[in-house]
């Protein structure tokens, strides 16, 4: 439930519900009386919100119906109401639990995930908002993953990769690229925290990593503050 005024959007890790908050705090659909966008209903995809606070990406993804891998990428310029198909078999491999980030308006990377045969290590970018990309790197210094996260850190221009897994075992890795994706630098190695898949969020200075249940890792700039229980 949310404050009276305020909005917020959900898009349905198994199902393709997108719903917003009305002021009462009720849930409705966004835009109609039922949840039923365009998309089909899947979990393992990817979604973010460009700067404007009202443009929304989606891609990939397992299909729920067919439990075939997705590659179609969807846009949505008013807060998820109404969507369009950007691609609908990108460059990219089909693929689930990988990981997108806005470093732009229109500059976006996509990168790792479950795709064919297991995880990859590819990076790929778009420049025109996710309606074409180009790979970047086939196989990064990172290794292969899936339930990663990524996140553009505006002070530095920086895109930073936070954990994952892969085959069953966790990665507490962090990973830094200053030049949209072509090299990496580690920052932090595999022993430093264990998380198998982690949402992050970022402002000009704090990442703050929010891991599997029961932890909570908070870290500012290199330094790692205490571990917090849940």
């Amino acid at each position: 439930l949310c404050p009276a005024g305020t909005f917020s959007s959900l898009v349905g890790a198994n199902s393709s519900s997108l719903c917003s908050s009305c002021p009462s705090g009720m849930w409705s659909s966004a835009g109609s009386t039922r949840c039923e966008p365009m998309w089909s209903s899947r979990w393992g995809h990817s979604a973010l919100v460009f700067s404007d606070g009202m443009s929304v990406l989606l891609s990939g993804g397992l299909s729920l119906s067919s439990s075939s891998l997705l590659s179609d990428v969807w846009r949505s310029s008013d807060g998820g109401v109404s969507w369009s198909l950007l691609e609908g078999s990108s460059n990219w491999s089909a693929r689930h639990s990988h990981a997108m980030v806005a470093m732009s308006s229109s500059s976006l990377l996509l990168c790792g995930g479950v795709a064919g045969s297991g995880d990859r290590n590819d990076v790929w970018r778009s420049l025109d908002g996710g309606l074409t990309w180009v790979l970047v790197v086939q196989s990064a210094s990172w290794s292969s993953r899936s339930g990663h996260s990524l996140v553009f850190v505006s002070s530095s221009g920086s895109v930073v990769l936070i954990g994952g897994g892969s085959s069953g075992s966790s990665q507490g890795d962090v990973w830094s690229s200053l030049d949209g994706g072509v090299s990496w630098v580690q920052l932090l190695s595999g022993s430093f925290f264990l998380i198998r898949s982690c949402n992050s969020v970022s402002d000009t200075y704090n990442l703050i990593l929010m891991g599997q249940a029961p932890f909570l890792s908070v870290l500012f700039g290199p330094q790692r503050l205490p571990t917090l229980q849940a």
